[in-house]
């Protein structure tokens, strides 16, 4: 896998993660936990820019995710951080779906 793939697999994953919570932080509170400026935490969400592993770690910590899960989640090659059409159809019909309901499908 190449570097800009794993970069943009992991931002997709804390994109996520991000947006799960019931309130999200604001880019500016991850950045102060993880000790760098806003506009980086918005280049690494985005995935324009790799993650440091100690940001990385910073940034799980925000987010309260295991830095360990995403990396596992993105080695599998049947990866997506973007639900399936099939998915966003359940999920519409599901009230416990953490899947948003108006969540654009993966096409991949």
């Amino acid at each position: 896998m190449r570097e800009e793939e794993v970069t943009a697999q992991v931002a997709a994953e804390l994109r996520v993660a991000k947006a799960r919570m019931s309130k999200p932080p604001v880019n500016a509170h991850i950045a102060a936990i993880a000790g760098v400026s806003e506009v980086a935490i918005g280049r690494y969400l985005k995935g324009e820019r790799a993650i440091p592993l100690p940001t990385f770690v910073a940034i799980c910590f925000a987010l309260g995710v295991d830095p360990g899960g995403i990396l596992d989640s993105i080695s599998n090659p049947n990866y997506s951080a973007l639900p399936t059409k099939d998915q966003v159809r359940l999920a519409a019909n599901d009230p416990e779906s953490d899947i948003p309901f108006d969540a654009e499908p993966y096409e991949g």
